[in-house]
């Protein structure tokens, strides 16, 4: 079969995986040993920003909050580029991120507003606050290498997952597109660490994320429930920490353990999305 650019599963797998897996690597020799692995990371958004502008293109002025995401995602890659640059303290960051999420979901929900009601605020203020909390978890653990990383990569597929329920082919696709594009992040870092998680992951991957759920929550017909299965992917490196430590693993074990517990987590997330509403065969983008 030939190597389509515009096949929508080349578009949200191989190639954000590779060309974040390319990217990470040229960052590293063009900002040389020092700085270098400290913006990796950024590679990241620049492929999950990349394939979105593949996918959906742009619009300017943007005519509705979809075509709001590449703008946000591109500010946010900015500010995440920021805080490696000048190696802010997690603290800083974690405010810088707030503030972010905070703008970024008023434009993004910019024409709601006018009509919005109690169960509107509900959601947008619950994302706000899941996000800043996500954004410190993966923060807190960065001392645990590539685990961060897998937490969100498998949280970011999970929605693609779930925005298949909700009869969304636009946010599969990008939730597919984004977990892609950490996992050729994670390539570089096993069995060998090399880079660590940073504000290009933090802003662009988590806000990301965010940005995604806003709109599966409130533009399709996701479950919420099968959403809120998949926080216990941020608990993944406590549910592994028995085997890891029966099984006495290293470095280069420890991510494949983790990752089980993703996998396991993620399958009991569609599992129940799959009993509250199956798969709808009217997906619209």
């Amino acid at each position: 079969m030939p190597f389509a650019f515009d096949d929508p599963m080349i578009q949200s797998s191989l190639l954000p995986l590779g060309l974040s897996f390319l990217l990470s690597g040229i960052i590293r020799l063009l900002l040389g040993r020092h700085l270098g692995p400290r913006m990796a990371n950024v590679a990241v958004g620049l492929s999950f920003l990349t394939l979105i502008f593949m996918v959906q293109g742009i619009m300017f002025p943007p005519a509705s909050s979809t075509h709001k995401l590449p703008y946000l995602v591109l500010i946010a890659i900015v500010l995440g580029a920021a805080c490696d640059a000048k190696a802010l303290t997690t603290r800083s960051q974690l405010l810088l991120f707030a503030g972010y999420l905070g703008a970024a979901l008023w434009w993004l929900n910019q024409t709601r507003w006018n009509s919005a009601d109690n169960l509107l605020l509900f959601k947008v203020g619950a994302i706000y606050l899941l996000g800043v909390f996500i954004a410190a978890r993966l923060l807190a653990l960065r001392g645990q290498r590539l685990t961060p990383v897998l937490m969100l990569l498998f949280a970011s597929a999970g929605l693609g997952v779930l925005a298949l329920f909700g009869a969304s082919a636009l946010l599969t696709t990008l939730g597919f597109v984004l977990a892609a594009a950490l996992g050729g992040f994670a390539l570089w870092n096993w069995p060998k660490h090399r880079y660590p998680l940073g504000g290009g992951i933090i802003f662009a991957g988590a806000g990301g994320l965010m940005l995604l759920t806003n709109q599966a929550l409130l533009l399709t017909q996701t479950s919420p429930i099968a959403l809120c299965l998949l926080l216990p992917l941020l608990l993944a490196n406590r549910l592994a920490r028995p085997m890891v430590n029966r099984w006495q693993l290293k470095d280069a074990g420890r991510p494949l353990v983790i990752t089980l517990c993703c996998i396991i987590i993620v399958a009991a997330s569609v599992a129940v999305a799959n009993y509250i509403s199956p798969i709808s065969s009217d997906m619209g983008y």
